[in-house]
């Protein structure tokens, strides 16, 4: 059931995203409010070349992001909604929409884990796009968002602290930095859910934009998108992205496994993907610390998602993603915009 639900959902994600226009330029005040007695605001961050990107506490929810095409014209290049109402409304659905993802990221299956010989259900592996989180804005080039998510939030175990830095410098570089501490041994997998069309302006279709990832291998699914279990090649499949090729009409709903032997390495960070616009000349790199990207495309937008592997909680030899008291929880991605 947990698993029919959550396929209805996406699906129902899907059909709302390709009906939606782009916001062409948020305004503040529709994002001003007050949920459960906490102020929710929207927060923009910009750089000395024109980029202007905007977030809201509600959720995380990166509403807007100001880059120039090939002539320094600026668009939204985020596929979202214009108001914070529109959010809230999807969000009760179940549609997490360019907002932050968390405990789990993507899908546990069957909504339950077992943990030092525990059973934990759960609720929702992923509610924290639908929480207040408190806002400190820096500067303009800098925004943190905190969060203590309680024991049993969902039915996870530990009261689990996160913190959230966003900073935009001026090398056109996003930066998601996510730190977290915890009460209780649990299991965490944190990300940022972004789809992005880099032509920009309204409805115009992804089909001509260029995917580049550095992954040779995948994780393939059952019918609920559940990992089996096993990792394959991509060569000879649909999921060959490595030299680069039009998305066109292809749905992607996959976790990639970033190869860092073919990976350009950044500070530390592995080059796990790049998107390009031909038509406007936009381009987005992403790097990142986490072993692998989850990849979400239709036809107006895509969202690269970088975190652990789906389901590890239930996979042995998956990568851990358990954090212990006394441990820090630490994960990385800069979303990198260039123009040619």
């Amino acid at each position: 059931m947990f698993l029919i639900i959550f396929s209805i959902i996406l699906i129902s994600f899907k059909c709302i995203l390709t009906q939606n226009s782009f916001n062409k330029y948020p305004k503040r005040e529709d994002f001003q409010d007050e949920i459960d007695g906490k102020k929710v605001d929207l927060y923009f961050l910009t750089n000395i070349n024109g980029y202007e990107i905007s977030i809201t506490n509600y959720g995380g929810i990166i509403v807007s992001i100001m880059a120039p095409n090939r002539e320094n014209q600026f668009e939204n290049i985020v596929n979202g909604f214009s108001t914070l109402k529109e959010y809230i409304n999807h969000h009760k659905k179940g549609m997490k929409i360019n907002s932050l993802l968390g405990r789990y990221a993507n899908q546990i299956k069957n909504g339950e884990f077992i943990l030092d010989n525990k059973l934990y259900k759960i609720t929702d592996n992923s509610n924290f796009g639908e929480k207040v989180w408190t806002a400190n804005q820096i500067n303009s080039n800098e925004l943190r968002l905190y969060l203590t998510s309680e024991d049993g939030d969902c039915g996870f175990p530990g009261r689990l602290h996160i913190e959230v830095i966003y900073t935009l410098n001026d090398k056109n570089e996003l930066k998601i930095s996510y730190d977290a501490i915890t009460t209780k041994k649990t299991v965490i997998n944190l990300s940022q859910r972004l789809f992005v069309n880099l032509e920009g302006g309204y409805n115009n279709e992804i089909n001509n934009h260029i995917l580049n990832i550095n992954s040779k291998l995948y994780l393939p699914t059952d019918e609920n998108k559940i990992p089996l279990g096993d990792i394959a090649p991509v060569n000879n499949t649909k999921f060959d992205f490595k030299k680069g090729k039009i998305i066109g009409e292809k749905k992607l709903d996959n976790y990639f496994i970033i190869d860092n032997k073919i990976a350009k390495k950044k500070q530390g960070y592995e080059k796990g993907a790049l998107l390009e616009d031909k038509k406007s000349g936009r381009i987005m790199y992403i790097y990142s610390t986490e072993p692998g990207f989850y990849i979400d495309s239709d036809k107006y937008g895509i969202s690269i998602e970088p975190m652990n592997f789906p389901n590890s909680p239930n996979v042995g030899y998956f990568p851990n993603t358990i954090l212990k008291p006394g441990h820090i929880y630490k994960q990385e991605t800069i979303y990198k915009f260039d123009v040619k």
